[in-house]
């Protein structure tokens, strides 16, 4: 069992600012945080979560997968999910799609164009169902590899993409519970989406809460609205003081 480094499961949904807030806990941006505790832990103490801090992601490793795959910089990936797959990468993908009710797996030989809904993010969806199929825990393993054989000693690693119950379950069961924490990052303008991994984390009592101070965002509203289960008994004030709420 690990026990020299501790974990951050940073979750939320798409677009939330699960990347900004990770940045703000490394001290890289400016943004201001309220964090609302759980009763009965400690405050969200950057202090505490000491330097050296690594950043790492559940989905690198399908990231690294795909983009060998189809020859693309695995750092474009998020800005190219939306883009449809060129003609060379469908053929590449067509020998790895898992999904036989999608068209893609029946796509007609040379001399056509690909489909327009074929995306990254199509293959990227496809990928991951797959593995976690055969293993729910696929890139939960991956992941906690990742940080065994490169993250500093006694560093605090952050990763920004928690979605699954089982994920949370997995770090803690590998480095003990004492080393890891989840946070959730609420804000008033989200992604809505109906994909299931958007939403295995509804019904799940978070460590802490993350939302943005802007004047936009007040939340006593916004809080109950994206974590039901928890805003009914959340409590919140603004004077600098520990925020707090019931699971």
């Amino acid at each position: 069992m690990d026990t020299d480094k501790r974990v951050i499961l940073i979750g939320g949904y798409s677009q939330a600012g699960k990347n900004t807030f990770s940045k703000s806990f490394q001290g890289e941006n400016d943004i201001q945080w309220t964090i609302l505790t759980r009763e009965g832990l400690p405050p969200l103490d950057a202090a505490f979560y000491a330097a050296p801090f690594f950043e790492t992601a559940f989905a690198f490793s399908l990231k690294k997968t795909v983009s060998d795959r189809l020859g693309i910089d695995i750092d474009h990936v998020a800005d190219l999910k939306e883009i449809p797959l060129s003609f060379e990468q469908l053929l590449r993908q067509k020998l790895h799609w898992h999904d036989p009710s999608h068209p893609l797996h029946a796509h007609v030989p040379f001399g056509t164009h690909p489909p327009s809904f074929a995306t990254l993010r199509d293959v990227l969806i496809d990928e991951a169902a797959f593995q976690r199929k055969h293993d729910p825990a696929f890139y939960a393993k991956a992941c906690h590899r990742i940080i065994a054989s490169e993250a500093p000693p006694s560093s605090t690693c952050l990763v920004t993409d928690w979605r699954y119950p089982n994920e949370h379950e997995f770090f803690v069961n590998a480095m003990g519970p004492e080393n890891v924490v989840t946070v959730r990052v609420v804000r008033d303008a989200y992604r809505r989406s109906s994909a299931p991994s958007e939403h295995a984390l509804d019904s799940y009592s978070p460590d802490y809460i993350a939302v943005p101070r802007t004047v936009s965002c007040d939340v006593s509203s916004v809080v109950p609205h994206v974590v039901p289960h928890v805003g009914r008994h959340t409590t919140v004030s603004f004077n600098n003081t520990l925020y707090s709420y019931r699971k």
